[in-house]
């Protein structure tokens, strides 16, 4: 579930004042399934109207559930209307959008699982998807104030998401690239991946790309190999060491055509997927530096183009947010405690909201532990916990209310008001 509970009161507050007026006020509860979706309705003086709508995801699925629901509305006088669904998995999600955008005048929430699942035991439902009791007690909940807004994105955000996921993408078909030419180059020359240290294997690959078959390193001599080589990173010593390799120990596929062939494809890709990590990076600064609060969250430590670009993906909306703790929630940073009788587990955060976000949040925490900035609380924060993860977890935390702090009012990073354990 990637939707956040920021607070009830908003829901609250629209649904108590239609309460003054129960027989205009219409709550209708949407039970999501994979194919059909069930709806039912429930009036404000707790009657449950029997004729109700089974819909799919589709235009004239709709469509045929904006008509029920008007219906229902001229038939009984309404001048209140509540919508309500379970986030079930992805399906809700069109659902959800396509009647918030065609339906103004509704207000559309969503329901906890666990509060139907509860509701559902004490009303001893018999659990089938076609039984419309689900959907009642969606209603029912709704009209009981059970129920929440959904998280506010922007279209920045939203743009910066696809960013983030197509970047994602590049970076994870990279390391499958690596691990193959990894593979190769074990292979061709065993041994050579132990000697050279994991930041100058990039430059190995490309060292060895320049000659694709092994034979060609021996018949350099050692000066020459290394003029050759001088313009990638790699020390003069390892290269020392991958000459000698190759001159006393190489073994050479047996058809060689294969080596050529396999390392050009699977090199191009590496390359290809490297560029495309490069490109969304771009895209992302870009995209993030068009926010009205970017260069004064510039000046928050360890802070850069992408961690502002997860703050941004991740918050949606940030003044939807009225306090620090919201935003801490909605990232995910927030402790659940699991309890049952006597045993009581180690609270532990609820990893809620845009992964992506909580990521880059956590990287910059990592990045700035060090920082004159940011150190004592760290160190405050691991000797309490004992844990160093614990307190870089708090410190993501910390940076991430200190970025809402600073974008709502749009003032740059103030050093004299990190000493204090929340940004409020």
């Amino acid at each position: 579930m990637n939707t956040i509970v920021l607070s009830q009161n908003a829901a609250h507050e629209a649904i108590e004042h239609a309460k003054s007026a129960p027989t205009e006020m219409l709550c209708i509860g949407i039970d999501i399934a994979k194919q059909t979706h069930v709806a039912r309705a429930v009036l404000g003086t707790n009657k449950r109207l029997k004729k109700g709508c089974s819909f799919d995801t589709t235009i004239d699925g709709f469509k045929k559930f904006i008509k029920w629901l008007n219906l229902s509305k001229v038939e009984n006088n309404i001048k209140y209307t509540f919508i309500s669904m379970e986030p079930t998995a992805t399906y809700w999600r069109p659902v959800f959008n396509y009647l918030k955008n065609a339906l103004p005048d509704c207000e559309v929430f969503q329901v906890d699982p666990l509060a139907v699942a509860y509701a559902r035991k004490m009303h001893s439902s018999n659990l089938s998807k076609g039984d419309p009791e689900d959907a009642f007690l969606i209603a029912e909940l709704t009209q009981n104030g059970k129920c929440r807004r959904t998280l506010q994105r922007t279209q920045l955000s939203m743009t910066l998401r696809e960013f983030y996921r197509n970047n994602n993408h590049a970076v994870k078909q990279a390391i499958i690239c690596e691990r193959q030419l990894r593979l190769l180059l074990d292979t061709l020359m065993p041994g050579v991946l132990k000697i050279i240290p994991e930041r100058c294997q990039p430059d190995i690959y490309a060292v060895f790309n320049k000659f694709l078959d092994p034979d060609k390193i021996r018949s350099y001599s050692l000066n020459e190999w290394i003029r050759i080589n001088s313009e990638f990173k790699c020390p003069v010593t390892k290269l020392k060491k991958i000459h000698a390799l190759a001159k006393n120990n190489i073994k050479a596929f047996d058809d060689c055509s294969f080596c050529k062939t396999v390392w050009k494809q699977v090199w191009q890709a590496y390359k290809s997927a490297h560029s495309q990590n490069e490109t969304f990076k771009k895209l992302i600064a870009d995209a993030a530096s068009k926010h009205e609060a970017y260069k004064n969250m510039l000046t928050i430590p360890g802070f850069g183009p992408m961690t502002i670009g997860g703050f941004i993906a991740g918050a949606g909306n940030i003044f939807q947010f009225k306090k620090p703790e919201q935003i801490e929630k909605a990232f995910g940073f927030d402790l659940q405690r699991t309890q049952s009788g006597k045993s009581e587990k180690t609270p532990h955060i609820t990893k809620r909201g845009y992964n992506f976000a909580r990521a880059a949040m956590y990287m910059a925490a990592f990045a700035g532990c060090d920082l004159p900035a940011w150190k004592d609380y760290y160190q405050r924060k691991k000797a309490n916990s004992g844990s160093g993860k614990k307190a870089l977890i708090a410190l993501a935390a910390k940076m991430t209310r200190t970025a809402w702090k600073i974008a709502v009012e749009n003032v740059p990073f103030d050093y004299s008001k990190v000493a204090s354990d929340k940004c409020e």
